[in-house]
């Protein structure tokens, strides 16, 4: 499944991107919210198609100018590997749901705080205006955010769900909004996005054809990893930005 987000990393070195053909679902979030990250212990040995940053997280990037000049970036996470976890944006101090879900601030200031490797924003939420977006403070996220096994803010319908569990598995889903205090318990972390854009390999019609920077996760076949993907926008002589159908394919 696939979600589009935009991507805030720590360091990362330019190499030759590898084939996206592994891709198996992917969903789109905001490019200003909720981050969700990842967490690992040590620098692994330099590679040939992927640049490891982390045992468990290799990085690749490409360049296209057709249609349109962009840069691609994506981050690829072993499940499996020593050391990963996976945080997202918890509840508020002053937790409301609704109301005041969770404390809004930049991916930078998230993934330096919690001392993480790599972290992306995720859901939409309000109030969403020229100032929240550059400052911090309490906010409302739309659809589902879990962490560590405390629910933040509850599912909502046509909102689909990035959802890694405690027992190191990950998915794409719709869930339930009404979903019960056990099953969130199960998971470790979860956010949301806005529109699946690659199922099994197919991209589905999709109207929306602007272009925008995007960020998106993605799964792969065999369920062992997760992929970070951004494209940069909005800078014509470096990214242009892509549309949502660009981004499944």
């Amino acid at each position: 499944s696939l979600a589009s987000f935009r991507l805030s990393v720590a360091t990362l070195a330019a190499v030759a991107v590898a084939g996206f053909g592994d891709f198996t679902q992917i969903a789109p979030f905001n490019a200003d919210f909720a981050p969700v990250a990842v967490r690992a212990d040590e620098t692994a040995d330099s590679g040939v198609v992927w640049a490891p940053l982390y045992r468990g997280v290799e990085y690749s990037q490409l360049f296209v100018e057709t249609p349109v000049l962009n840069k691609w970036q994506v981050v690829k996470i072993d499940l499996q590997a020593r050391g990963i976890e996976f945080v997202a944006t918890g509840r508020n101090k002053n937790y409301e749901p609704e109301k005041r879900e969770t404390w809004r601030q930049t991916t930078a200031d998230f993934l330096d705080e919690n001392k993480l490797a790599v972290a992306v924003n995720a859901n939409f939420y309000n109030p969403f205006n020229a100032e929240t977006i550059r400052t911090q403070g309490d906010s409302n996220l739309l659809g589902f955010g879990a962490n560590d096994g405390v629910l933040v803010s509850k599912p909502e319908p046509g909102r689909p769900a990035f959802v890694v569990y405690k027992d190191k598995t990950a998915k794409i889903v719709n869930l339930d909004p009404n979903i019960s205090d056990d099953e969130v318990k199960k998971i470790q972390a979860g956010v949301a996005g806005s529109q699946v854009v690659l199922t099994g390999g197919a991209v589905p019609e999709i109207k929306n054809k602007d272009r925008h920077p995007r960020t998106a996760v993605g799964i792969s076949a065999d369920g062992r990893y997760v992929y970070f993907l951004i494209v940069d926008g909005r800078q014509p002589k470096h990214s242009v930005g892509a549309t949502l159908t660009e981004v499944g394919e």
